[in-house]
């Protein structure tokens, strides 16, 4: 009687070993990633022209010593997914399509309504900021999260960015937007990548490098701002910080999870 017992108790932690096994080998990955970015030189070469003529139509930070080791391919198709719906709303009348298929709080169901909202967007400006970001700091988040762990922090940062919305802003018109998931990326990137440094530009000739980690905590604080001020510019302040949070959360657990080294001290704050 006692056979089947000690076989089926070994078969289970021969079973767990695997398991744990698999789970260190993983580990060590991503480990291994991590410290080939910390290995990477920065580039101090001046910005392209290109670059520049970028920064000057939009004001936005060019990341200056990060690339990804591996293809985003995550970050390329919800890019690709985020625009090509925003075309065809376009086509179809963006309006109407919004009121159609996005979560507006107050008049229906909340999934899978704010599934659809994530991948809609009310102009040309809102969805090249979104894609933007996403692109600009998601590549070095999948790198290192992985695919599956990148789509939990998206999509979760996203859900609970708009439930947030919906409690703080206005009941009947539409939410809308990636802001919330890229929060959440942006987040991650904070945690992971403290150190990585932009270029920013003002006034068209003046530029400097600043790291990732005080841009973003500008941005966070920005957005906390606006929401305690209760500004009522048409931007969910509340979704950014609720997305902002969740990837915190799930980018903190995830670092204690694989050992990954904390970048937070000795920040260059320049």
């Amino acid at each position: 009687m006692r056979f089947p017992c000690s076989f089926f108790g070994a078969l289970a932690r021969v079973r767990m070993s695997r398991v744990t096994l698999k789970a260190q080998q993983q580990e060590t990955e991503v480990q291994k990633l991590y410290r080939k970015y910390l290995e990477y030189p920065a580039l101090v070469k001046d910005a392209s022209k290109g670059e520049i003529l970028f920064q000057i139509l939009s004001n936005l930070p060019v990341e200056r010593n990060l690339r990804p080791i591996t293809t985003p391919y995550t970050v390329f198709t919800l890019i690709a997914l985020n625009i090509a719906i925003f075309m065809i709303s376009i086509s179809v009348g963006l309006e109407r399509f919004l009121l159609d298929w996005a979560f507006i709080p107050g008049s229906g169901e909340v999934f899978p309504e704010v599934l659809f909202s994530l991948f809609l967007h009310g102009g040309y400006a809102h969805i090249m900021g979104n894609m933007y970001f996403l692109w600009l700091m998601g590549d070095n988040v999948e790198d290192i999260m992985g695919k599956r762990l990148f789509c939990l922090v998206y999509f979760s940062a996203g859900f609970i960015g708009f439930l947030v919305s919906a409690m703080s802003g206005p009941e009947g018109i539409p939410h809308i937007g990636a802001s919330g998931a890229v929060s959440g990326i942006m987040a991650a990137y904070f945690l992971l990548f403290p150190k990585a440094q932009f270029l920013v530009r003002f006034f068209i000739v003046v530029s400097f490098p600043i790291s990732s980690f005080l841009y973003i905590f500008f941005w966070i604080g920005i957005n906390i701002l606006n929401y305690l001020l209760g500004g009522n510019s048409g931007v969910a302040w509340g979704a950014h910080i609720a997305g902002f949070v969740v990837g915190l959360v799930i980018t903190w657990i995830f670092k204690r999870r694989h050992g990954i080294p904390d970048q937070m001290k000795n920040l260059p704050f320049h």
